[in-house]
């Protein structure tokens, strides 16, 4: 990246610090609830399968829950928890089905799966069909690809079996809304800005023609360039991680 200072040795410090920790799927979700109940709040880091850092997993992804970061509660509810927002990424729990339009993760992974097999309903995809007026807006316009239900469902379930299989992930617990915001924001250009940080060929987000995650090599568009974490703020989030039972 222009302009930016090499962060290698601060990325290789956080890929080696989190593959230490305990990694969570889908399965483990509730369990860890159970054992971590004053946790609801929380930094999550991703991997996947396939991609590695100077031998150790590399970090795809990280990402925080609520928003609506300006008015949202300090600590936040059950309803609004970091392990509400990982279901909301994994699906379903008695599916393969999810709502891409309630996870940008979900929704770029299905963008990639779609480039790759250079299939135009990606056109349809991309489209927030969250509110009435959205669809009927979209579906009214006959030059666009026309929504199919069965097909975007079947996407949905591509997009799950891919996650649940290939996603693992750590959570820093983190109550204060600022810390999280600003330490998502913080590992995540600490490692993108990496000069070797680089996923490999067979990286399925190398198929996403977001101009951010290209330049990223992650499953994010935010907080790439943004300040990368200090020193000071690494050793806090050490600190955060040994709350976990």
């Amino acid at each position: 990246m222009n302009g930016k200072i090499d962060t290698k040795d601060l990325c290789l410090k956080i890929h080696k610090f989190f593959s230490k920790l305990p990694k969570y799927k889908m399965s483990d979700i509730k369990n860890a609830q159970q054992k971590n109940p004053e946790i609801l709040g929380g930094v999550y880091v991703m991997f996947e399968e396939g991609e590695t850092y100077h031998g150790y997993p590399r970090i795809t992804r990280i990402g925080t829950h609520q928003a609506d970061k300006k008015t949202a509660p300090d600590t936040p509810s059950k309803k609004q928890s970091v392990w509400k927002r990982m279901m909301q990424h994994y699906g379903n729990v008695n599916s393969l089905l999810g709502r891409k339009d309630g996870s940008i993760f979900r929704k770029n992974i299905g963008i990639a799966m779609l480039n790759k097999s250079k299939d135009p309903y990606v056109e349809a995809w991309l489209f927030d069909r969250t509110t009435p007026a959205n669809r009927e807006k979209y579906d009214s316009d006959k030059t666009k690809v026309p929504f199919n239900k069965a097909k975007q469902d079947d996407i949905e379930k591509k997009v799950s079996s891919y996650i649940r299989n290939k996603i693992s992930f750590v959570v820093v617990p983190i109550n204060s809304r600022k810390k999280r915001h600003d330490f998502e924001y913080g590992l995540i250009s600490a490692i993108c800005q990496a000069f070797d940080f680089i996923p490999s060929k067979n990286w399925l987000g190398n198929f996403n023609d977001k101009e951010k995650i290209q330049q990223s090599h992650m499953w994010v568009a935010n907080g790439i360039d943004d300040n990368p974490l200090t020193d000071v703020e690494f050793e806090e989030i050490k600190r955060f991680c040994k709350l976990f039972k």
